[in-house]
């Protein structure tokens, strides 16, 4: 048997090995095989595709590859409703990712449970005056900003749950930090006005910001920070802090 087939059995078995280990999960071990696949034969192009998806695939939190061509799975669109195709886009092998869709499902879901009544509640805090009788009949009154915020994050249950975990289940944590900023600014309407503002808009950019970010679904490492990320997040957060101080603003309250 001449030289050059020997090499070219022994690059085959390597990477029929690194295929088997790349099925199982393994995916150093699958990534020296076809590192020995291409000392064999350095031209074996199904080795060197192979490879670039292994090199590819560190660049997302969850690798799945196609077990037929070796082709890396990716989600066709983006987290909270993360598809992926059913079919590999290389060899059209059939392929299952149901379980990633449901994790993605899965943890959405465990953020609106933990803190999606965040917004609701600071909509109605923030957006809805209240009735107060009096001697001199019914009035109605709206919250003050930076007590709509901090109301709102008091029925919020991720928070509940910390305060608790803290052993501060009356909130008092809350309340001296609301008390803080209050007599920090409460002698100068602008600054309050400023100051709530600028919790407000913190507050719901950090809320969008783990609602939208993916921690445990497939996503591309990093990708917090993607502009086009960043760009939807600001788009929401945006839109409901407009939203709030226009009804505000438009009702004449500055407080």
């Amino acid at each position: 048997m001449l030289k050059s087939d020997v090499y070219e059995e022994r690059a085959k078995k390597s990477f029929e090995n690194g295929m088997n280990f790349l099925r199982e999960g393994r995916i150093l071990k699958a990534e020296e095989c076809f590192l020995e696949a291409l000392k064999w034969k350095s031209d074996f192009d199904r080795a060197k595709f192979v490879l670039r998806e292994i090199q590819e695939g560190k660049k997302w939190s969850v690798k799945h590859f196609c077990g037929n061509c070796g082709k890396l799975i990716i989600p066709e669109s983006s987290y909270p409703h993360l598809t992926f195709s059913s079919y590999c886009p290389s060899c059209g092998k059939s392929i299952n990712m149901l379980k990633e869709e449901f994790i993605a499902i899965i943890e959405f879901l465990t953020k609106i449970v933990a803190f999606g009544v965040f917004l609701p509640v600071l909509i109605i805090f923030c957006c809805l005056p209240f009735r107060q009788a009096t001697m001199n009949g019914i009035w109605y009154l709206w919250n003050p900003l930076l007590d709509g915020v901090f109301s709102a994050l008091s029925f919020t249950p991720v928070v509940i749950i910390t305060l608790l975990l803290i052993n501060d289940p009356w909130g008092f944590s809350l309340k001296n930090i609301h008390a803080f900023i209050f007599d920090f600014v409460k002698d100068n309407p602008a600054a309050c006005f400023l100051a709530s503002s600028t919790i407000l808009f913190i507050a719901l950019y950090v809320y969008f910001f783990f609602l939208l970010t993916p921690f445990l679904a497939v996503h591309r490492r990093g990708s917090w920070r993607d502009i086009k990320h960043q760009k939807r997040v600001l788009f929401y957060t945006f839109f409901f802090f407009g939203l709030i101080m226009v009804i505000r603003v438009g009702a004449g309250v500055f407080y």
